[in-house]
């Protein structure tokens, strides 16, 4: 069974506007959608719909998380939120005469006590596989990554920015950083494919100054996913 942790889902709401942007009047949308959101929300609906054994967890609070808890049960995705204080953030895009405009909130501040909470709901669920993805909300480090990692004995996938990426310390069996969130992680020139593979490769080599990763996967805009550390593996390490 996979299990996806999100500590900090949101609400996406997306208007579209038929006019340009105004700042000096009302501006009325001719349409809104409303999404539950967050990366590890996505990734167990899209498990779901593959029909593979799927658990979302994380924080949830207020109307918000109410609506996700109800979304996710729509589409079938089985739950086990732990229930924060404040509200879910609601982050709003707005569509205007061909431009978009991102409204995003940090979300509501989340204590040691909830995160301690979400690590008791991984242990008790003892998945094969834990995947931790997304921001961190105010009073929430990567401390509480590492200790959904350590928690038991399961592989942990990271998907996260490369500050955070930066700051991990356990061990983990894949991160999936985009091009920007790799240069953040290592310092690095990625503006080629070949930059990518040896920045993927560097990361997962440094072993106690950094996280310890299996494979390191970029993704990159445009060229679809190159599995830097897989290709390097068949080009042979030398």
């Amino acid at each position: 069974m996979h299990l996806t942790v999100t500590f900090n889902p949101a609400v996406d709401q997306t208007l579209q506007f038929d006019e340009p942007m105004a700042h000096d009047r009302v501006m009325r949308a001719d349409s809104a959608r409303f999404d539950a959101a967050g990366k590890g929300v996505n990734v167990a609906q899209f498990l779901t719909a593959l029909d593979t054994d799927a658990v979302a967890t994380g924080v949830l609070g207020g109307f918000t998380g109410q609506f996700i808890r109800e979304r996710l049960a729509a589409d079938g995705v089985s739950t086990a939120f732990v229930e924060a204080d404040g509200p879910t953030r609601l982050n709003t895009t707005a569509v205007a005469d061909g431009a978009e405009y991102k409204l995003n909130h940090d979300g509501p501040a989340v204590d040691g006590e909830t995160v301690t909470a979400v690590v008791e709901t991984v242990r008790e669920r003892d998945p094969d596989t834990v995947v931790v993805s997304g921001s961190l909300p105010p009073g929430v480090t990567t401390d509480a990554v590492d200790a959904v990692a350590s928690a038991g004995g399961w592989d942990t996938v990271v998907d996260m920015d490369g500050d955070a990426l930066r700051a991990l310390d356990e061990r983990y069996a894949l991160c999936k950083p985009n091009r920007e969130e790799l240069a953040r992680a290592t310092d690095a020139d990625v503006s080629t494919v070949e930059g990518c593979a040896r920045a993927a490769s560097e990361f997962r080599a440094r072993g106690s100054t950094a996280c310890w990763l299996r494979w390191a996967v970029t993704a990159r805009a445009g060229d679809g996913l190159d599995d830097a550390a897989r290709r390097r593996h068949r080009r042979g390490r030398g």
